[in-house]
């Protein structure tokens, strides 16, 4: 298994909860995750005469009944972005850091750690907590920092204050700025992604 280690924690932290996973697993993507380096089932041009990827179009969120929640909890929906391209299968969702952006990260809830891209870090001048460390995937073994956040979101939704990786180099295509891993997603008390409508259902 690859083996990253895990960053401080923030200064404070919402509840977690357990991650309940509705739809398919991401088993290479979460593979890819670990190694920091994310490969290309996005929205990349085709070369011609390949498969064209086919992306479900991401409904605007709606009220959503609590299908998937437990008794209690409420449904918070956001726009997921499903791309299918040579039998993988990418979800991708929309974050804002502030007032800025918003940013396309990859959905991985195998992936340990959230992910941010270094140019995202040095254009919104987001701290650096951590001393540099190497993070060693099944691809190899690369440099990392850790920066703080405080003020983001995933669509509407209301992200908490957290530590997350932001590696040295570019590691994502041009099309996506970051991934969301089951660090964050797990401060939800659940999740549940429905690949039909094209929705992320976070519930607390």
């Amino acid at each position: 298994m690859p083996v990253i280690p895990p960053p401080p924690p923030p200064p404070r932290r919402r509840g977690g909860g357990a991650l309940l996973i509705v739809g398919s697993a991401l088993l290479a993507l979460a593979l890819v995750a670990a190694a920091l380096v994310v490969t290309g089932h996005h929205a990349t041009p085709t070369a011609a005469g390949s498969p064209t990827p086919s992306a479900t179009a991401a409904p605007s969120p709606s009220p959503t009944p609590n299908v998937g929640c437990r008794p209690g909890e409420v449904a918070k929906t956001v726009s997921m972005s499903v791309v299918r391209s040579s039998g993988a299968v990418d979800e991708t969702v929309l974050v804002t850091f502030g007032s800025n952006g918003p940013y396309r990260f990859i959905l991985d809830t195998g992936a340990s750690f959230t992910l941010v891209d270094r140019t995202v870090v040095n254009k919104l001048h987001l701290p650096v907590v951590g001393p540099r460390r190497t993070v060693t995937g099944i691809f190899g073994s690369g440099p990392a920092r850790i920066v703080h956040v405080e003020d983001w979101k995933v669509d509407d939704v209301t992200l908490p204050m957290s530590n997350i990786y932001t590696a040295s180099g570019p590691v994502f295509d041009p099309f996506i700025s970051g991934l969301l891993g089951s660090d964050v997603l797990s401060t939800f008390q659940s999740v549940i992604l429905d690949f039909q409508t094209g929705h992320l259902v976070l519930c607390s």
